[in-house]
């Protein structure tokens, strides 16, 4: 192959692969959303889990991350081994009874260990009375908020 070929292709398919993976994690970071089963409103995005007191079978109190999968009413985190998506560890999912928005603060100096500075920290209530923080990057989750608020209707 001649050097200027090699050249070009260098040219062209370095900046390609550079922009595609910019591209690949940018629309990791942005919610999703999808139906559901019975038609309910699903949502999957990247975030993270903590326990803050009580118990939850699955959550501890370091934060585990993740894609996390709302549903009314219900949260599951899928996490990734050592924060690689194709080694996923056991999900993990819980009944949500309440999302405290007045609670919600944004991550700051004391936090800086467990999850980046900025990242939006929402604090959740168990169905089993348990506290649970939501560790979210992405912006646009308003909606979001109110799926996991809503209860799934009941089973006739």
């Amino acid at each position: 192959m001649s050097d200027s070929l090699f050249f070009v292709l260098v040219l062209v398919g370095l900046p390609a692969f550079c922009i595609s993976v910019w591209v690949f994690r940018y629309r990791m970071n942005q919610a999703g959303r999808r139906r559901g089963t019975a038609g309910a409103e699903r949502w999957a995005l990247d975030g993270g889990l903590r326990l803050v007191s009580g118990e939850a079978p699955g959550v501890t109190r370091r934060w585990r991350f993740g894609r996390l999968v709302v549903e009314p009413g219900q949260l599951t985190l899928r996490p990734c081994l050592v924060g690689l998506r194709f080694l996923p560890g056991r999900p993990v999912t819980v009944t949500i009874a309440d999302v405290d928005l007045a609670g919600e603060r944004e991550a700051g100096f004391k936090d800086v260990l467990g999850v980046k500075p900025g990242t939006r920290l929402v604090p959740l209530t168990t169905t089993t009375g348990a506290g649970l923080e939501m560790a979210l990057v992405a912006s646009k989750t308003d909606q979001l908020f109110a799926t996991l608020a809503a209860r799934p209707a009941a089973a006739a």
